[in-house]
């Protein structure tokens, strides 16, 4: 019974110390080249926020950025651990329009609006790459 029972304990320990404590839970989405407000965010050129971040730096602003720290009244918010294909899509279709690959950015934005037909942004972001890659062949 001995040989049953001790897997079973280490494989239950091994899982219960898995599970992130509420100080390692992020209370919101990142947020993607709008400052560096927590360090899970991205910064404008793509990368982690980290040290940089409001959260980090001693003085100045002190955001909520991880559950444990939200009053105890606050409305618990559920959000996807993943991003989703069409946040993915409007992101790399952002970053890339940001370096003025207005092809990659087009292709994206298509994508994006694939994944949520008739999406206003994604539509608008698509008529913004026509035109400007319609501006470079004029140039």
């Amino acid at each position: 019974m001995r040989k049953i029972i001790a897997p079973l304990l280490i494989a239950s320990s091994l899982l219960i110390g898995s599970f992130p404590t509420l100080a390692q839970v992020p209370s919101r989405q990142p947020t993607t080249g709008q400052g560096c407000q927590c360090p899970y965010d991205i910064d404008a050129a793509g990368r982690r926020c980290g040290g940089r971040s409001a959260y980090s730096r001693p003085g100045g602003a002190s955001p909520i950025c991880y559950m444990d720290e939200a009053p105890a009244n606050a409305p618990v918010r559920v959000f996807p651990a993943v991003e989703s294909a069409y946040d993915r899509y409007m992101r790399i279709g952002y970053d890339a329009s940001r370096n003025r690959d207005y092809q990659t950015a087009l292709i994206n934005f298509r994508r994006a609006l694939n994944e949520r037909v008739g999406d206003r942004a994604a539509t608008q972001a698509i008529t913004n790459m026509e035109a400007a890659i319609a501006a470079q062949r004029r140039q």
